[in-house]
């Protein structure tokens, strides 16, 4: 019997504990998503820096992407002499063609310009680093001071117009009284306020 009722007694501990883990596991996972659901007046964005905002969008090498070219650079075979009768005469017995009846030409057959050798320049990921930030954020972290809105007080206007006769009653027990009637049915404004 004692077996028995040490046994139950365990069991309800470990129950006990059990709900114990699972309401603060449950409370824990809810609790960043509570904070984060409150509204803020800071205007602000919340932003943390990262690597990513040392990255940017747009090259900063300098360099502009090519190919890499082996440069060329003339040499006898990218030219072809012609040669051109220029004495109009037909060649004969009278007449034999000589150098001086021709005209040497040369004309450039290989259709290239002549140019350096280049590297050429691919883009990688170290073309878009720096070591300044290129997301144009400020770093701020939502604080409950954040979440204080300070547009959210009362008018003057109001407090005025309620208030204007409380002067000219003499009795301070009215003044009193006058003022515990306005004051029926508001509540303290919870948006706005101070973090000492």
């Amino acid at each position: 019997m004692k077996k028995t009722n040490k046994k139950r007694s365990w069991k309800q501990i470990v129950s006990i504990l059990s709900c114990i883990v699972v309401f603060c596991t449950t409370y824990a996972l809810i609790l960043p998503a509570v904070t984060m659901s409150k509204e803020t007046y800071c205007g602000k964005e919340e932003h943390t820096h990262t690597e990513n905002c040392y990255v940017s969008e747009t090259p900063l090498c300098g360099k502009e992407e090519a190919e890499a070219s082996e440069g060329h650079v003339h040499d006898e075979t990218c030219y072809e002499e012609v040669r051109n009768l220029i004495c109009g005469l037909e060649e004969s017995e009278t007449h034999v063609h000589t150098d001086e009846c021709y005209e040497t030409t040369t004309t450039q057959t290989c259709g290239k310009e002549e140019s350096e050798p280049t590297e050429g320049h691919t883009h990688s990921d170290e073309c878009y680093k720096s070591e300044e930030l290129q997301c144009g954020k400020e770093e701020h972290e939502h604080t409950r001071i954040c979440e204080s809105n300070k547009e959210d007080v009362e008018d003057p206007k109001t407090w005025d117009e309620a208030y204007k006769d409380i002067n000219d009653e003499k009795d301070a027990k009215t003044r009193i009284l006058t003022v515990a009637k306005n004051e029926l049915g508001t509540k303290e404004n919870k948006n706005n306020f101070e973090i000492d």
